[in-house]
């Protein structure tokens, strides 16, 4: 895309502006800061060209939206990463600990009868419940 604006200003800016000469250099200097940069075709004259305002907005208008594409799949990849990491390394480890396998509408029943027999006989042992539930719903 960098390219095709650098082309596109060579030979449909008219002859360039102050700022951005129809040569190769310039020309893909422009192409990049039009991409990366949306904004910077605000530096332009008011009275310049009409094709060099509209190819600026245009590769501004793309730059960004692909920008935003860009960048929102790196924060999904990165994202959905992290949430591996979690899982993965998210382990408990205890000894003497009560194991309760599965999750049903008694099992928040179970969960307290055991803390209060634990309680009752003075001991703090961890009650660890595994079910293919999600955590959030378990708490609740």
């Amino acid at each position: 895309v960098v390219v095709t604006g650098s082309l596109s200003w060579m030979f449909l800016s008219g002859g360039g502006n102050k700022t951005y000469k129809p040569n190769w250099e310039q020309s893909l200097w422009f192409g990049w800061g039009m991409f990366f940069d949306p904004g910077t075709q605000m530096g332009f004259e008011a009275g310049g060209g009409s094709w060099q305002k509209v190819l600026a907005v245009f590769f501004s208008v793309v730059g960004f939206v692909y920008n935003l594409i860009f960048l929102g799949y790196i924060v999904e990849l990165s994202r959905s990463q992290l949430n591996k990491l979690h899982e993965r390394g998210n382990r408990y480890i205890a000894n003497g600990h009560t194991l309760v396998l599965g999750w049903t509408d008694k099992t928040p029943f179970i969960v307290e009868e055991l803390l209060h027999s634990g309680l009752n006989r003075n001991i703090k042992s961890p009650i660890l419940v595994m079910a293919d539930t999600n955590e959030d719903d378990m708490r609740q």
